[in-house]
C-alpha cells in the first residue's frame, strides 16, 4: 500500500451510512485513508478507509472501489460489524419471544424494515397466547390484557399502536416503512416484555419482601396477594 492517495485533495470527508454496530444512519467522518497499488478482480482501484461512526463513536474499516471520478458505496470490512446493535433481551423473558426480537433487530441492522414490523405483530401475539388470551382478533386479547390489569392503559396504548403499524408492514400496501418506525417499534416492544416478565415479576418480589411499605392502610399482605391471581409471575 502507499500512503499518496489521489483522492486526499477531494473537500469529502463524511460518508452518511447505516452503522452495522449500533443500527443508526448516521454521519462517518474519514479518520484515515489509503489507496492500495492492487486492483480488484474487474480492474477497480480499491482504497481503505477507517471510519468513525459519530453516533456511537465506534472505528470501522471500510473498503472502497473506483476511480479517481466515481467511488461506489464503501464496503466494510471490520469483523465486528457482524455484532448486534442491542444487548440480548432479560432470560426471564421467554425464549421464543426473546429469538423473535433478535429476528427483528437482526432485520432492522439489514434495512428490512417491514420485516422488523412484521417480527413486532408476532411478539403480540405470542405475549398474548402465552398469557393464555386467544380470542380471534389481535386487538380482542390485548383489550382482555388490559381489562384484567395485566397491562395499564398506557401500556394497552402502546401494544395498540404496535398492532395498528404492524398490521400496515403485514398486508400489502404501497407505503414505505421508514426506519425510524422500525426502530421505535423494537423498542417498545422491548420495553412491553420488560414491564411483563421483569420489572412486574421484580415489584412482587420487592413486595413480598417489603409488605408494610407497600400495603395499603387497612390491608394484609395475604388479602394483596389474593387479589393478583392474574400477574405474570402466576400466568
Amino acid at each position: 500500500m502507499t500512503l499518496s492517495d489521489p483522492w486526499s485533495s477531494v473537500s469529502e470527508t463524511h460518508f452518511v451510512l447505516n452503522c452495522p454496530l449500533c443500527g443508526e444512519m448516521t454521519s462517518f467522518s474519514i479518520e484515515a485513508k489509503v489507496t492500495s497499488e492492487r486492483h480488484s478482480w474487474d480492474g477497480q482501484n480499491m482504497r481503505f478507509m477507517l471510519l468513525l461512526c459519530e453516533y456511537c463513536q465506534d472505528i470501522l474499516i471500510a473498503k472502497q472501489e473506483g476511480d479517481d471520478d466515481v467511488w461506489l458505496a464503501p464496503e466494510f470490512l471490520s469483523a465486528e460489524t457482524k455484532k448486534m446493535p442491542r444487548p440480548p433481551l432479560h432470560p426471564h423473558i421467554p425464549e421464543g419471544l426473546r429469538r423473535i426480537h433478535e429476528e427483528g433487530m437482526t432485520c432492522l441492522w439489514a434495512g428490512a424494515y417491514t420485516a422488523a414490523l412484521v417480527m413486532v405483530r408476532r411478539i403480540l401475539e405470542g405475549v398474548c397466547i402465552l398469557h393464555g388470551f386467544t380470542k380471534k382478533t389481535l386487538v380482542q386479547n390485548l383489550a382482555e390484557m388490559k381489562d384484567v390489569g395485566l397491562i395499564d392503559w398506557r401500556l394497552f396504548e402502546w401494544a395498540q399502536a404496535l398492532r395498528v403499524i404492524g398490521n400496515i408492514a403485514a398486508h400489502y400496501t404501497d407505503e414505505e416503512v421508514a426506519r425510524e418506525d422500525a426502530s421505535d417499534a423494537l423498542a417498545l416492544s422491548e420495553a412491553l416484555l420488560e414491564y411483563l416478565y421483569v420489572f412486574s415479576l421484580r415489584f412482587e418480589a420487592f413486595k413480598k419482601r417489603n409488605p408494610e411499605k407497600v400495603m395499603p392502610q387497612g390491608q394484609s399482605p395475604t388479602q394483596s396477594s389474593g387479589s393478583s391471581a392474574n400477574t405474570p409471575s402466576s400466568l
